[in-house]
């Protein structure tokens, strides 16, 4: 491609960049997907790293928007060390995004890797103290403290264009990653530890995980005599599971034998 093209290349890409940064500031979705369907076979043409890496963090940016997070912070993660787009927002605002997308969506072992330990997010966090406590308070089990900052997380998500939206979302997810994780490292767990583990009361506890037990969202039940929360294996499900479809199928035999007495 000669460098004139390039030029022309680069002419279209920043046009259509400007678009999807209209589209942010009046949260137009569909302007912002339109703008990134006409700027993708753009950059597959040839365009410049930093063309690429603009396009990219907008792409994340719709993500976040759509709550697409897996994607969003796949996209955040890597353009840690790369980030260009001053023009849209402050790299302490990116940082922001990349943290809490990695948080909801990255596994415990990845979010120490790519996030605790990225010098570029220690930097960063260095100046943002409920950053950076919500972060590693949750990595380190100190769950009344993370439950402290995700307080703070949402007031901060409310006061967000973007991440509004979803911060009702977000922190019912977060809160289901933090009981998971304390849960799963007991066979069983008393209902008072865990309320003054989170520092919130037996009730509000109790009602929590009951509620999201119920909804399929927590492998545990609830032992109201003993006041404890137990784990149930997955085995002892998956058990269940084979057992509800041998009878499903005996049923459906059952079923087939007796419509062929009745035809005959």
């Amino acid at each position: 491609m000669f460098s004139l093209d390039l030029v022309f290349l680069g002419c279209k890409l920043e046009n259509i960049f400007k678009r999807m940064r209209l589209g942010l500031f009046f949260m137009d979705l569909d302007l912002m997907q339109r703008s990134l369907q006409q700027a993708e076979p753009l950059v597959e043409l040839g365009a410049d790293w930093q063309s690429r890496n603009c396009f990219n963090f907008n792409k994340a940016l719709h993500c976040i928007a759509i709550r697409n997070f897996d994607t969003a912070t796949d996209l955040l993660v890597s353009a840690i060390a790369t980030f260009v787009c001053t023009e849209i927002m402050a790299y302490t605002d990116f940082i922001k995004y990349t943290v809490l997308c990695g948080a909801l969506t990255l596994k415990r072992g990845d979010v120490k890797k790519l996030l605790i330990d990225n010098p570029e997010i220690q930097q960063a966090l260095h100046y943002n103290s409920t950053l950076r406590e919500y972060l590693f308070s949750l990595h380190e089990c100190e769950y009344r403290l993370f439950y402290q900052r995700l307080a703070d997380i949402e007031v901060m998500m409310k006061e967000d264009m973007l991440l509004h939206p979803h911060y009702r979302y977000y922190i019912k997810e977060m809160r289901i990653t933090a009981y998971d994780q304390l849960l799963s490292t007991y066979m069983s767990l008393g209902v008072p530890y865990m309320a003054s583990q989170f520092g919130v009361s037996e009730e509000f506890i109790e009602d929590e995980v009951s509620k999201f037990i119920a909804a399929g969202r927590l492998n545990y039940k609830i032992d109201k005599v003993s006041a404890k929360i137990v784990n149930v294996p997955l085995e002892k499900n998956s058990e269940v599971f084979k057992a509800v479809i041998k009878q499903g199928d005996l049923l459906l035999n059952h079923i087939h034998k007796l419509g062929r007495v009745i035809n005959i």
